[in-house]
């Protein structure tokens, strides 16, 4: 649902006077002078649909704006100013808190924050008011272009570890809203830098560049970084110094020995940073990052093969609860086989895998080179190969295990090492001894 129309429709200052029906209400919040009016204006595309004004705490209404003729923006009165009577004080107060109470049609409550000011206790307090009362609600920083971008992404991250101090867990956070014709819920997208074009990078970009906005891709061969661009329509640079400092999240997908030196080399904006990497632990950023986290998904990629991102099983850490949550959101937009596993239960995935997948890939290697001896094609083994994987979805690896180890028929096995020599000979004896003595167990 894109924002085609645009309306004023009714203001009051009782909730029981709110239109009537059951259109979703999206309302907005925040101290007098918090750029309220105008993230609405622009969000719409209606420059004078909400009225600003120069005179802090004057809106003491509450505005319902149609949206498409079908949901609502609503523009609630700010809050916290301080040259009010205290009777007017009261009166306001519960404007707001019973239409945010009892308005069963309010869907969610953005609360603007100013970027520019250190908490606020108003804030702090009203936010706090909300989670104890069970109210759904987003945390939208504005005025962030008055700080720069790496002021800014510091301001918002301080602000989260300050709340964070005594709050489990954060709500949905939104550091931007984008003036729109899209969906409301595209303007609130994270803006993600791809740091890598190496297969697993790649394939995260592709599944991710329709549920975010990616706006970057760094790669130290600019080639190799413009090809990645362009299939998800961004940016590309080789060079530390271009890249851009104010996205959300920074997806650090290169080798295992380069991820500490990538960390080093950009400056701490605030933003989450992630590496891929399944045997790094998540300290790796420790000492230049204050918001990390790992982001590994279980899957062999390849360029040449789109691999369906829904069905690949992701595993999460983060440095902190917050961290740890904006994780699994963003693991969450690819699939639903999302888990927690920590560094250490990483790295033992990681081993599985390789047993899994790459030994059992050089099999398949050592499978052709002996097909290629007696001038048959590996094609003659791939309907085994598929009817053993599929084995795998009703039974164990141990129960779906057949061969000659398995029966204990040494005499096979015994001919089939006669006719091997080299690696191969011993490959074999050392697998199906390995089997007849799980086999014991």
């Amino acid at each position: 649902m894109k924002i085609k129309t645009a309306k004023f429709e009714i203001s009051n200052t009782d909730y029981t006077k709110c239109p009537a029906g059951n259109k979703p209400e999206y309302a907005f919040i925040g101290r007098s002078n918090v750029g309220k009016s105008s993230l609405i204006n622009m969000l719409t595309g209606h420059k004078g649909l909400a009225k600003t004004s120069s005179t802090p705490g004057k809106t003491l209404l509450i505005n319902h704006f149609l949206i498409n003729d079908e949901w609502y923006i609503v523009d609630l009165p700010g809050y916290g100013y301080a040259r009010r009577s205290k009777d007017a004080r009261e009166k306001l107060k519960k404007i707001i808190e019973d239409y945010v109470l009892e308005r069963e049609q309010m869907t969610n409550l953005f609360v603007l924050i100013d970027s520019r000011l250190k908490p606020q206790q108003i804030d702090v307090e009203f936010m706090e008011w909300l989670g104890e009362n069970g109210v759904p609600f987003s945390i939208v920083f504005t005025k962030l272009d008055k700080l720069g971008k790496v002021a800014g992404a510091q301001a918002v991250a301080a602000y989260k570890r300050h709340l964070l101090h005594s709050w489990e867990e954060l709500p949905p956070v939104f550091t931007r809203l984008h003036r729109t014709n899209q969906p409301i819920a595209d303007t609130m997208k994270k803006r993600v830098v791809i740091i890598g074009s190496g297969n697993v990078a790649t394939s995260l970009a592709l599944a991710l560049k329709d549920k975010c906005e990616i706006v970057q891709i760094y790669s130290r061969t600019i080639a190799n970084a413009q090809t990645l661009a362009q299939q998800v329509g961004c940016y590309a640079t080789d060079k530390w110094q271009d890249l851009t400092l104010d996205a959300d999240v920074y997806i650090v997908s290169v080798s295992d020995d380069a991820i500490a030196s990538v960390a080093e080399s950009v400056l701490d904006n605030g933003a989450l940073w992630l590496h891929t990497s399944g045997s790094t632990p998540i300290d790796v950023f420790a000492k230049n990052r204050s918001h990390y986290g790992v982001l590994y998904p279980m899957q062999s990629f390849s360029k040449s093969r789109p691999v369906d991102m829904s069905e690949v099983h992701i595993f999460i850490e983060g440095n902190d609860s917050e961290s740890t949550r904006e994780v699994k959101e963003l693991a969450s937009l690819i699939t639903r086989n999302v888990q927690q596993a920590s560094s250490k239960e990483r790295e033992r995935l990681h081993v599985a895998a390789v047993f899994a997948c790459n030994f059992a890939n050089h099999m398949f290697t050592l499978s052709s080179e002996v097909l290629d001896e007696a001038g048959i094609p590996f094609d003659a083994m791939l309907p085994l190969i598929k009817t053993t994987i599929a084995k795998l979805d009703h039974m164990t690896p141990a129960e779906s295990q057949t061969g000659p180890a398995a029966r204990g028929d040494e005499k096979i096995i015994e001919k089939h090492l006669a006719s091997l020599h080299g690696d191969k000979r011993k490959i074999y004896k050392l697998l199906s001894q390995s089997i007849m003595n799980s086999k014991k167990q």
